[in-house]
């Protein structure tokens, strides 16, 4: 491992704690501020901006660690994102009365979450 690599690591290792700890805290907070879907069944604000979000970080983190095999180090990241965002879908669709309103919200965010990965 050259020094470059070496301080690189450090450095890793000193931001990705609490760089995964804000994460799982911005999930979290979107997921405690449950609203009921848009009525037009479209992706809702929340989910939209979060997913804006993510992918500034990813570009921001692929850029940062050249090094790294993305796909091997970015999972622990769309965990702490993407897990508690189908998780706000599953429950806002469950405020839908009808089945199909509630698959057709599903499918409109899932495109959105699938669309910007």
């Amino acid at each position: 491992m050259t020094c470059s690599q070496q301080s690189i690591t450090v450095i890793r290792s000193d931001w990705i704690v609490p760089f995964y700890s804000l994460l799982q805290a911005l999930s979290m907070q979107l997921i405690s501020s449950l609203e009921p879907p848009p009525a037009d069944l479209s992706v809702p604000i929340g989910l939209n901006e979060s997913m804006a979000n993510l992918k500034e970080i990813m570009s921001i983190y692929e850029a940062s660690l050249e090094d790294y095999p993305m796909e091997k180090s970015f999972g622990r990241v769309l965990d702490l994102v993407i897990d508690p965002m189908l998780e706000l879908v599953e429950k806002m669709a469950e405020m839908l009365s009808r089945k199909l309103d509630q698959l057709i919200f599903c499918v409109n965010c899932l495109e959105h979450v699938q669309n910007t990965l």
